[in-house]
């Protein structure tokens, strides 16, 4: 794995648990605070990420000459906007594609020569803990038991 990659992989995991844990003491935010905040983290994070995809595309993809940049340019539309209408109409279904997609996208991360099945949980983790973990250690500082309700 590239170093670079590495290393941010670190940093990110490291301020990804030092919020989380800093987050079980402070008080909840109000939503325009939260919308904001994302707002915020999906320009400096998400529109440079994804202005990246020409890059990828020219060398994933080797997407060469003007036919091959209209084509590349018009699929790409048409996802965006299979995104737009998807996430409009049936927002369930597409976040459940989403997420599994997410974690059939992360699998790939780790090195070579590792078992599927680790890659599975791999890429799976980097889904469903982020859901899991704050509940359960939200419980744990306010020293309350996990109770599982079945209705």
């Amino acid at each position: 794995m590239n170093k670079a990659i590495t290393v941010q992989g670190a940093l990110f995991s490291g301020a990804a648990i030092c919020l989380t844990l800093l987050s079980l003491w402070l008080p909840r935010l109000s939503p325009s605070v939260e919308l904001l905040g994302a707002a915020f983290l999906i320009v400096l994070l998400g529109v440079p990420h994804g202005a990246l995809d020409p890059v990828i595309g020219k060398q994933e993809y080797r997407v060469r000459g003007q036919r091959g940049w209209f084509l590349f340019t018009v699929g790409y539309l048409v996802l965006m906007l299979a995104v737009i209408l998807l996430w409009t109409q049936w927002p369930f279904v597409f976040l459940a594609g989403f997420l599994i997609i997410t974690a059939f996208h992360f699998s790939g991360d780790p090195a070579d020569g590792v078992s599927p099945m680790s890659r599975v949980a791999f890429g799976g983790a980097i889904v469903i803990l982020p859901w899991v973990i704050p509940p359960l250690l939200g419980d744990v500082v306010r020293g309350s038991t996990l109770h599982v309700r079945v209705s």
